[in-house]
C-alpha cells in the first residue's frame, strides 16, 4: 500500500535556524513522534541514521527499525532521504523517500515543504489506507507543534 504525504509548515524564524535544527540529529529526532532512539553512521560523505520507532496503529503495536540514508543535501534549502524499515518478526515493512524543502520568506519566516512517498507492506498494510493516513496526519500535527515550540521563544 502506497502512502503519499505533502505538508507545509511556516515558521517564525530564519531559514538558517530551521536548517540548524534539521541537522542536529538528536534534537530533531526528539521532535518526531514515535522515535525512541537514533544512531548516526557516517562513512565518508555518506550519512545514515538508524532509528527505532514505536507506535500503535489500529490494533497493532509497531516496533520498527528504520534506516534513513541521506541522498541529497543543499545547505539551507533541501534534505532528501531514502528509508527502509522492518520489525523483528518481518511482519511489517516500509520503504520510500522523504524530502524537506526550505524557503526563506519575508520578515525572517521560513516555509518548509515536507513530502513523503512510502510503501507500507505486511500486516500493517492490511489495515488499509484510511487508518494509516489518519495516524500520519496526527503524527505530522504533533511534529509541527513540536517544531514550532522550538522557535516560540525567539
Amino acid at each position: 500500500m502506497q502512502v503519499t504525504v505533502n505538508k507545509s509548515l511556516q515558521l517564525d524564524t530564519p531559514v538558517q535556524n530551521v536548517w540548524t535544527l534539521f541537522r542536529d540529529v538528536d534534537r530533531f529526532a526528539r521532535l518526531v513522534p514515535g522515535v525512541t532512539d537514533i544512531q548516526v553512521e557516517k562513512e565518508g560523505d555518506q550519512e545514515k541514521y538508524i532509528a527505532r520507532l514505536v507506535d500503535k496503529v489500529g490494533p497493532f503495536k509497531i516496533e520498527m527499525t528504520v534506516e534513513i540514508k541521506l541522498v541529497q543535501m543543499v545547505t539551507d534549502q533541501l534534505l532528501e532521504a531514502q528509508l527502509t524499515g522492518f520489525d523483528r518478526g518481518g511482519k511489517n515493512r516500509l520503504k520510500g523517500n522523504l524530502q524537506a524543502e526550505l524557503s526563506q520568506l519575508e520578515n525572517d519566516k521560513t516555509q518548509v515543504e515536507f513530502s513523503a512517498n512510502i510503501e507500507v507492506l505486511g500486516r500493517l498494510a492490511s489495515l488499509g489506507a484510511s487508518p494509516i493516513r489518519r495516524r500520519t496526519d496526527q503524527h505530522f500535527s504533533e511534529f509541527a507543534r513540536r517544531i514550532e515550540q522550538q522557535f516560540s521563544s525567539e
